[in-house]
C-alpha cells in the first residue's frame, strides 16, 4: 500500500492506513456474515459460529510502504 501526494504527512499517512485497515475488516465481516447467516436458521448456530473465518485467517498480505520517518524498509500490515 502506498499513500502518495504531495503534502502527506506521518499523520496523514497512518490515518489512512487505519482507516483501510478498518474497511478492508468491515468489508469482510459483512461479505462473511451475509453469506453464513442463512445457515443459522438451518444448522445449531454454535457450530456455525465455529467456522466463521476472520480476514487474519487468510493467506493474505498486505505490504506497506516506508514512508514514515523511523520506517526502514516495507512491512506487512496486521489484521488482527
Amino acid at each position: 500500500m502506498l499513500a502518495y501526494s504531495l503534502h502527506s504527512s506521518s499523520t496523514t499517512i497512518k490515518k489512512d492506513r487505519d482507516t483501510f485497515k478498518e474497511q478492508m475488516i468491515y468489508m469482510w465481516n459483512l461479505v462473511r456474515d451475509v453469506n453464513v447467516n442463512p445457515f443459522t436458521q438451518i444448522l445449531n448456530e454454535d457450530m456455525v459460529n465455529t467456522y466463521k473465518l476472520n480476514i487474519e485467517d487468510f493467506n493474505m498480505e498486505v505490504w506497506v510502504k516506508d514512508q514514515i520517518d523511523g520506517e526502514t524498509e516495507p512491512f506487512p500490515m496486521s489484521f488482527a
